[in-house]
């Protein structure tokens, strides 16, 4: 799953469908933007073809509250991996410069072992 936890208001309805679909053994790969990047203010709105503006439903999810949908649903955490703003993204966005070695996305690897 990838870029999509923060648009919903409960993670637990997702681990647990991520579960009953899956196999013995699997793994489940969650990537997303650090919370840290919507708490200082990144925008979650845009404007249309029309100009009018548009909001996206945001919503904070901690680590901890990852973890505790997760292991609801039967994973166990296998690897988790925070990356912070460094040079390849300030080449990217020079104006996030003031971020530098912030946190700006994670990835979470769970595994369903049986």
């Amino acid at each position: 799953m990838s870029l999509a936890d923060e648009h919903l208001a409960r993670l637990e309805p997702t681990y647990l469908e991520a579960s009953r679909l899956s196999s013995d053994n699997a793994r489940f790969v969650v990537v997303g933007m650090h919370p840290f990047m919507f708490l200082t203010g990144m925008p979650t709105h845009f404007n249309d073809q029309q100009g009018r503006p548009k909001a996206i439903e945001t919503h904070i999810h901690l680590f901890s509250d990852h973890f505790a949908a997760a292991t609801t649903g039967g994973w166990r955490l296998r690897e988790a991996v925070e990356g912070l703003i460094d040079d390849r993204w300030l080449e990217v966005k020079p104006k996030w410069k003031p971020l530098r070695g912030t946190p700006v996305n994670y990835g979470y690897v769970w595994a369903r072992e049986l």
